[in-house]
């Protein structure tokens, strides 16, 4: 039994979609049961079980990359363990700093300030701030961040620049001091009146 495991645990790692399909069947159990178990009243809000356990389940593909040579089935089901803790402090993350949806200015209150925004911040738009801001980063730079804002991992970055990995994450790091300074003169800019032009 064991031996088999290892054989199915192996293929899977070599991408064999059977294997892979049939090591999910195996540890579906575990990942549901998991979530279940440590997935919060505050994250069930925002997200159901079955669509983090599927997130979940998702990932299992890409985390067999991550599987030593002659790894076996509890190998699986720690790196499962691992993957379901990073998958639900995420969302978790995500759901403390949900604040509502924006607020819509009702068109007979009196308008603020120039400059002055209305409603709440929301994730989307804390994004598109993020963006303007990342659109005034030198190209190289810039599109380090964007590839790393859509989620790839340095060595994809690497590859698909043709860089060193070493020189994707560095150009990131510059990229994010960069973004903290521009971040910093345009809070300082919408702060002080003079840095306001008449409309």
């Amino acid at each position: 039994m064991k031996r088999e495991e290892e054989e199915l645990v192996e293929a899977a790692r070599r991408g064999d979609r059977a294997a892979t399909c049939e090591v999910l069947r195996r540890v579906e159990p575990l990942v549901d049961a998991l979530v279940r178990r440590w997935a919060g009243a505050a994250l069930l809000r925002f997200a159901s079980p079955e669509d983090l356990r599927q997130e979940v389940l998702a990932g299992v593909p890409r985390a067999f990359e991550h599987l030593r040579a002659g790894a076996e089935m509890e190998d699986v089901r720690a790196l499962l363990v691992q993957h379901v803790r990073w998958v639900l402090s995420r969302h978790g993350r995500r759901a403390q700093r949900f604040q509502g949806e924006s607020v819509v200015a009702d068109p007979r209150e009196e308008p603020g300030r120039d400059g002055a925004s209305t409603g709440i911040v929301t994730a989307v738009d804390e994004a598109a701030w993020l963006k303007s801001l990342v659109r005034e980063l030198d190209p190289a730079y810039r599109t380090v961040v964007e590839l790393r804002m859509q989620g790839l991992a340095f060595a994809e970055i690497g590859a698909a620049l043709e860089l060193e990995e070493d020189t994707a994450r560095w150009r990131y790091l510059k990229a994010a001091e960069r973004l903290r300074l521009l971040a910093r003169s345009r809070a300082a800019a919408s702060k002080d009146p003079r840095a306001r032009s008449d409309r």
